[in-house]
């Protein structure tokens, strides 16, 4: 598995806390996520930006997990990751908005939750 600097991590963690939009904050998030979940052996990029058929929730990035060969066998064949990079620590209504995005997908126990804060001391 490929080793990734810190320096790698902080340079896109400062890169979403920079930008300008919440959509642009959540996109550099994503790209870390894919890097980094792209290293794990039994791991591909099933979709990102996946919208149900409703077009009313959207997963940030999916990976199919080959349980097979992949080091994280213990997690169901699809792993679905949110990411959020927020001002503020996020509340139970985020953390359940998010469990149902995993219910309505077959009654998932087991999602990954990204979650970006950096406390400014402002407010």
């Amino acid at each position: 598995m490929k080793e990734f600097k810190k320096g790698y991590i902080r340079q896109v963690l400062e890169q979403s806390d920079n930008a300008l939009t919440s959509d642009l904050k959540g996109d550099c998030l994503e790209e870390l996520v894919k890097s980094l979940f792209m290293q794990i052996p039994g791991l591909c990029l099933w979709g990102k930006n996946v919208v149900d058929e409703y077009r009313a929730q959207e997963l940030d990035v999916v990976f199919e997990n080959d349980t097979r060969v992949s080091e994280l066998y213990f997690m169901d064949p699809l792993i679905i990751t949110e990411c959020k990079n927020t001002k503020k620590p996020l509340g139970s209504c985020e953390v359940g908005w998010f469990m149902r995005k995993l219910q309505n997908r077959g009654n998932r126990d087991i999602g990954q939750l990204k979650w970006h804060y950096r406390e400014t001391g402002i407010g």
